[in-house]
């Protein structure tokens, strides 16, 4: 005897309208839609993300835009003149406590100036032409240094009329083998006496100077 042998499942076709679908399969199908609305809901809401963010960066631009517009426009000034500067009144500005300004003496005053101005190129041993002025030896200054302590001391000495000069009249080599007459010093011309060379010596060898030769380096009012 044969036996034939049927199986209780039956094929259900999905698209089959006139088929009722088995319930595991509605469950799959409803699963699907709900992910597949999902990343719809989830890619909607990243758009509108996008846009308020868009939204958000043109109002700032909008405020940036209107707050430069509300500045006041720059005024430009121009000038035909230049200013003038003022000269000042005071026209006997000192740098130093003991530089002469002309401003400050009488007319005739020149005179002395140029005399004074010769004196002391004179008592440097610039009497001949292109003479520059020499530098004082360090043995000198500090020899000079030792004997004074300050001005009063050199006044005293050399209006003393006892005092003993501190070193020889020979020893001086200021104006030493100049000889007296006329003499073109700077753009002038001088008669220097012999009287005057043997005071000048005289008067040297009585504070020991051996030459006359200011310390340009130190201050005016140093020794």
């Amino acid at each position: 005897m044969n036996f034939h042998c049927f199986s209780t499942h039956e094929y259900v076709d999905p698209d089959d309208p006139l088929t009722e679908p088995h319930p595991g399969v509605v469950i799959e199908q409803q699963n699907r839609q709900i992910s597949i609305l999902q990343q719809q809901l989830q890619q909607s809401q990243t758009a509108y993300h996008d846009i308020l963010e868009k939204i958000k960066s043109l109002e700032v631009d909008k405020q940036k835009k209107a707050s430069k517009s509300q500045l006041p426009p720059l005024k430009l000034y121009k000038s035909s003149k230049l200013p003038v500067k003022k000269k000042s009144d005071n026209c006997s500005h000192k740098s130093n406590p003991y530089q002469l300004v002309i401003a400050n003496t009488p007319p005739d005053f020149q005179y002395t100036k140029d005399s004074f101005y010769i004196h002391i190129k004179v008592l440097w041993d610039m009497v001949h032409e292109h003479s520059v002025p020499i530098a004082p030896k360090i043995s000198t200054l500090k020899e000079f240094s030792n004997r004074f302590k300050n001005a009063e001391e050199i006044k005293k000495m050399a209006e003393s009329d006892t005092g003993v000069p501190l070193i020889a009249q020979s020893e001086v080599l200021t104006l030493k083998g100049v000889e007296p007459g006329r003499k073109k010093v700077g753009r002038g011309i001088v008669y220097i006496k012999e009287f005057f060379i043997l005071y000048i010596q005289a008067l040297l060898s009585k504070l020991g100077i051996r030459q006359w030769a200011p310390n340009l380096e130190e201050a005016s009012d140093t020794l």
